[in-house]
């Protein structure tokens, strides 16, 4: 066997993370395990292998993770990736401090208000090369018509806690050459929690990578926030109907009725909708600058056509230095 000394670090539903040593090299790594008969869409191992492997000549230039090797083991598939033993929580964690948050810090009210949490410490220019190089990762996949469908803190990973991000976990990813979803009828069960887009929510299956963008703006609420959570309530991360509301008292209703692409869904024609102001962008990322505050508004606009993409959100933080206001103390 060429890995050995196995030792479980991470697991979810339909896969299973060891930590390895390859006894050719001496080096360390990361065995995903997963067993495509147990698998329900859209999870697919032998997707998440067929692209990685058509990614693997720019994955390294592109901050994308490497797949080193693959193979089967009776059953099971085995992917081999480099040992990246941090993701964005521990680098959040790594750049704040413990502290007891007054009620005003958070722009929605938490149910955990009066709990011990985390005071935002990262530098300016810590918070612009994460936000630019997933922004350049997410250009380079989706000018190739890939939507990675699970952008979160858990699937962003670090060799170094002061190193780049590097985007990962392609479990759930779509690609036109992967021929299980056709592209008008794409499963809406994708993305996790509070970085689920709003078109999931109402199930629009012809849905685009801009659904990547959303969640990476809600990463940007985590980044640039007082207390490194993001902006929707708490309960918000396991219930649709409380992530509708969140989201709605966050950005408004002002944007409904030009929200074409949700106005036939039954769902949608079913709400009863309270009017709401949407929060000044400043409240929601009370450490970004002006021009940080300017892609922001550009990414999160339900309808899912008119959001920035990739590209554009680069072009337009290349033209500042830096995007979120250095902290005193």
């Amino acid at each position: 066997m060429t890995y050995i000394n196995r030792t479980r670090i991470n697991g979810g539903l339909f896969s299973d993370v060891y930590r390895a040593k390859d006894s050719r090299s001496n080096g360390v790594v990361a065995l995903k395990i997963a067993d495509p008969d147990l698998e329900q869409l859209p999870h697919n191992c032998r997707n998440e292998v067929k692209i990685l492997k058509s990614l693997e000549p720019h994955a390294e230039a592109n901050h994308l993770v490497r797949l080193l090797d693959s193979f089967t083991l009776g059953d099971d598939i085995v992917m081999v990736f480099p040992l990246l033993p941090y993701d964005l929580k521990d680098v959040i964690s790594h750049n704040s401090r413990a502290y007891m948050p007054p009620s005003f810090y958070h722009p929605v009210p938490s149910e955990e208000s009066g709990v011990p949490t985390r005071k935002n410490k990262m530098t300016e220019s810590r918070a612009a090369e994460i936000v630019t190089t997933l922004l350049s990762s997410l250009a380079f996949l989706h000018a190739r018509g890939v939507i990675h469908r699970d952008i979160k803190p858990a699937n962003i990973l670090f060799s170094t806690l002061d190193g780049l991000p590097i985007l990962g976990d392609f479990g759930i990813v779509w690609a036109p050459e992967l021929d299980v979803e056709p592209p008008r009828e794409k499963i809406c069960d994708v993305s996790t929690g509070v970085y689920r887009a709003p078109e999931l929510l109402f199930s629009v299956r012809e849905y685009t990578e801009k659904i990547d963008i959303w969640s990476l703006g809600v990463l940007l609420t985590v980044l640039y926030s007082l207390d490194c959570q993001p902006v929707f309530r708490d309960a918000a991360r396991h219930s649709d109907l409380a992530l509708m509301a969140s989201i709605f008292e966050v950005f408004g209703t002002a944007g409904l009725g030009s929200w074409r692409e949700v106005q036939e869904k039954e769902a949608f024609q079913a709400m009863n909708f309270i009017e709401r102001p949407a929060l000044e962008v400043k409240k929601i990322l009370p450490r970004a600058d002006d021009t940080v505050c300017a892609v922001f508004s550009k990414m999160m606009v339900y309808q899912s056509t008119e959001r920035i993409s990739a590209n554009e959100a680069l072009q337009m933080l290349a033209l500042f230095s830096g995007g979120i206001r250095q902290e005193v103390g």
